[in-house]
């Protein structure tokens, strides 16, 4: 499971949505790739999915790990 940022507006053609710049993108590791590939996209730091999971008012565990703190995202 991999985070993304979106650096560029662009389709996803198997989840359906749009997504405009700075938008959260999460999924499978396969999905990720390619989606980098077509550099629309960046993977997301630690950090920055800490700064989303406060934005969202989400409570997490400081000393969690990325895979952990992806899941919480997800969920949400």
């Amino acid at each position: 499971m991999k985070a993304l940022i979106t650096t560029k507006k662009f389709l996803d053609t198997e989840k359906g949505p749009e997504y405009s710049e700075g938008e959260f993108w999460i999924g499978e590791d396969a999905r990720a790739d390619k989606i980098l590939s077509y550099e629309v996209a960046k993977e997301a730091t630690v950090t920055e999915i800490k700064q989303e999971l406060t934005k969202r008012e989400i409570e997490f565990d400081d000393k969690a790990k990325k895979a952990e703190l992806i899941e919480l995202l997800k969920g949400e």
